[in-house]
């Protein structure tokens, strides 16, 4: 293309137009390689000759510009591919191959194990292929084969998306809100039959190599370098029409399932120690730049003559090992030789316009690992039927094990859970409405008292004052019990003992009144009555 500056009575004052510059076809297929423009035909009967075209052009495509030797895109117009068992063998000057529709007969590479049974369309070894409606694939796929010694192209991926935004350079719109990627959108109407399916992944992974080698379906690498807030993952599901059949609704939504499936036993080690599994189906770890210090990391370092953002943390390795800094300033520029940090928390120290202050060793928090949160008020209630449940699968350590849990030493204890007043754990549910609540364990408000009840009647209470009332018998398996720091009865003045409703045998009370043991009795099953305790002569050294 050239500039012109013709016409000038047409155009604005010092502007140019921009015209076409003709180009032979030479120079045109200069930067594509088309195999019909050197002779290939891809009909029914042209496969030996096309071939021979096809495997010269991919062995000789290179375009000279100066200095620079570069691959271009070599052009398959549609047709007929020889045969799909043809494979291009020399390919080390091609890497892309783009296929202007159809093609029939394409070459592909056969995914048969494990009953997979998928034709990966292929062009040679390495080559990144643009195929239109293949067999198995969609409307566009984009397909590589690596079946020799790519080495070159190890991580590089096929298919890249890659959005820059507000760089430095911009001028102006800096605060417009939004910037999108990769958008994939999918519509059903009301007509639609059978499944739909946004995007569909499907990984294979066939490695033998066991610890040696990683295979990974999702790799999600978010760096956060700012103060905006940031969502590694975000997921959202609105029903935004809702249908019930008078039971709820008509039909069941999940916003996530995740299945995992295989055979054989996990080690031995799993039974007693979880951290001993092969298989873990929900993996968390809290902080992979552990033990970071400013020789490891050029992000937490102090740097001269820099611009350190207000809150801004550096890390300085001192005698108790990595110690944090923040910046308590504005953003300003640090001074041009490094100052001496203090070792004592919250010390602070000038640095240029910067004052740096202690705020303790290494530390990260994750203040909550798994949060779960809504909304209701009066008008709306959100509302969640279970939290967490487990169904037919048969646990064979435990349904919760923190059995190697470590706490930190600045905490007053070491608790397991905590449950607000008037929250129960019921012992005995059994999955029906009629088993749940028969026996519960918790703490009653209104009583004071941390409670066990059986059917809605407390049997055991310690109340605040730690006063114990035991409302049921006590008894041990063979009829008796054995107190090895001894029995204290239940205190009550007569008319208190007297006044007890339905007593029964053998309920037992301290008479604080006639200072007596009394015990409720029927004798020779006749008149029932509250009977004191004869003793004889006390006990003597």
């Amino acid at each position: 293309m050239y500039l012109n500056d013709t016409c000038a009575a047409d155009q604005p004052e010092g502007s140019r137009m921009l015209h076409p510059l003709p180009r032979t076809p030479a120079q045109r297929s200069a930067d594509t390689l088309n195999i019909k423009d050197y002779g290939a035909i891809l009909g029914d009967s042209s496969g030996a000759s096309d071939i021979k075209i096809i495997d010269l052009l991919m062995g000789n495509n290179i375009s000279k510009s100066g200095r620079s030797i570069q691959s271009r895109i070599l052009e398959i117009p549609a047709g007929r591919w020889p045969h799909y068992t043809i494979i291009p063998k020399n390919t080390a000057d091609t890497d892309f191959v783009r296929v202007l529709g159809r093609l029939e007969m394409y070459p592909y590479f056969p995914v048969t194990a494990h009953d997979i049974n998928m034709a990966v369309p292929y062009f040679g070894d390495g080559v990144l292929s643009e195929t239109h409606a293949t067999m198995g694939g969609g409307n566009l796929e984009f397909a590589r084969v690596d079946s020799n010694n790519t080495n070159a192209r190890e991580y590089r991926p096929a298919v890249s998306f890659t959005l820059v935004g507000d760089t430095p350079e911009e001028k102006g719109n800096r605060a417009i809100f939004g910037q999108k990627n990769v958008v994939f959108n999918q519509f059903t109407t009301e007509r639609n039959n059978g499944n739909s399916q946004n995007v569909h992944e499907r990984a294979y992974y066939m490695g033998l190599n066991g610890a040696g080698e990683f295979d990974v379906n999702h790799w999600n690498d978010v760096q956060i370098e700012g103060t905006n807030w940031v969502w590694a993952n975000l997921v959202t599901m609105n029903e935004g029409i809702s249908f019930s059949d008078g039971n709820g609704p008509v039909s069941p939504s999940w916003l996530y399932e995740e299945d995992m499936s295989g055979f054989g036993p996990d080690t031995r080690e799993s039974a007693h120690d979880p951290f001993g599994s092969k298989r873990k189906m929900y993996w968390m770890t809290t902080n992979h730049n552990e033990n970071n210090d400013d020789n490891s990391n050029r992000d937490l370092s102090w740097a001269p003559d820099t611009k350190f953002p207000a809150g801004r943390i550096i890390i300085r390795t001192g005698r108790a090992g990595p110690v944090m800094y923040r910046n308590i300033s504005g953003g300003a520029v640090s001074g041009k030789t490094m100052p001496v940090f203090p070792l004592s928390f919250g010390a602070q120290v000038k640095d240029g316009g910067i004052t740096w202050q202690n705020i303790g060793i290494e530390t990260y928090d994750i203040g909550c690992l798994i949060c779960i949160a809504g909304g209701s008020d009066a008008r709306h209630h959100e509302r969640i039927g279970t939290i967490m449940a487990e169904t037919t699968d048969l646990i064979y350590n435990a349904v919760f094990d923190f059995s190697q849990a470590k706490f930190d030493q600045s905490v007053e204890r070491n608790i397991f859970a905590r449950l607000h007043s008037d929250m129960y754990l019921d012992m005995t549910a059994d999955g029906t409405q009629n088993g749940q609540n028969n026996h519960i364990l918790g703490y009653n408000s209104a009583r004071s008292s941390l409670e066990y009840e059986v059917r809605k009647k407390p049997v055991l209470e310690i109340k605040d004052d730690g006063t114990t009332v035991i409302s049921g018998s006590l008894s041990g398996a063979d009829g008796t019990v054995r107190l090895s720091s001894g029995l204290v009865l239940a205190p009550k003045t007569k008319s208190e003992i007297l006044a007890v409703r339905h007593p029964s045998e053998p309920m037992t009370y301290y008479d604080t009144t006639d200072h007596a043991e009394v015990t409720y009795r029927c004798p020779g099953g006749g008149s029932c009555g509250w009977f004191p305790v004869r003793y004889g002569a006390p006990l003597k050294p």
